[in-house]
């Protein structure tokens, strides 16, 4: 009896070092998952975190233009110290940058005596001014594929801006209007250019850990269809 008592102790109590690790572990980046962006200006940025400890950098114009294809990097967060380190592992000039963060509710702030500060608001919230509370529909934000070849950014205002591969290769910027059908699955596009394809249908379907999988199976207008990754959540 004393031997399965003292085998039932260590049990026990080895259980509960276990579910504090990984609940320790899981919670580390929550508060920094999601898309960040800069007030617009002439000049800004937006981040992105994921889950699995990636995320992408993008750079916009004043008016959302996309000035540069979207950099992919591998982040650390301690939320212990605070600490931020982005890898961007470009194939010609790696890269690193280190920030000391700084979260009040929907602000983050972002500390580099090398790569300079940011001010950065959470997309979803209700106050981020200029923003234009894009988290008010359940797609806005930015969606690409594994290659960054096709990018798609929806607002709440149902407008957006897309960059497709041509058939030869290039990219063209495309911006176009949108409805989405939560209930029925269902994403229809409008291309503002009356290129062809001028319009497409999708049955879309939001998946993977906190709804970071958006695919899109093309029911009519002659796109392909496509899965993409990034930081629209299902609300």
């Amino acid at each position: 009896m004393k031997r399965l008592i003292k085998l039932f102790f260590v049990f026990t109590i080895f259980s509960l070092f276990v579910t504090g690790c990984d609940k320790n572990d899981s919670s580390e980046n929550d508060i920094i998952l999601g898309t960040w962006a800069e007030q617009p200006s002439n000049e800004w940025f937006k981040f992105t975190f994921l889950e699995d400890n990636t995320g992408f950098m993008n750079v916009y114009s004043k008016n959302g233009t996309f000035l540069e294809t979207s950099d992919m990097f591998k982040y650390t967060f301690d939320k212990t110290k605070m600490r931020l380190i982005m890898i961007f592992e470009d194939s010609y000039d790696p890269w690193t940058w280190t920030y000391d963060v700084k979260i009040l509710d929907n602000k983050m702030i972002l500390i580099s005596d090398d790569s300079g500060d940011f001010t950065l608001y959470k997309e979803g919230d209700s106050d981020t001014s200029e923003l234009g509370n894009v988290g008010n529909d359940s797609l806005a934000g930015q969606w690409m594929d594994l290659d960054a070849m096709n990018i798609f950014s929806f607002s709440s205002d149902k407008t957006g801006a897309a960059m497709i591969v041509l058939g030869n290769g290039k990219l063209k910027e495309r911006s176009f209007k949108y409805s989405y059908n939560k209930k029925k699955g269902k994403l229809s596009i409008t291309f503002n250019d009356y290129s062809e394809p001028e319009s497409v249908r999708f049955d879309i379907r939001l998946s993977g850990a906190a709804n970071a999988m958006m695919e899109l199976t093309c029911t009519s207008g002659n796109f392909k269809n496509l899965t993409l990754w990034g930081s629209g959540t299902n609300k």
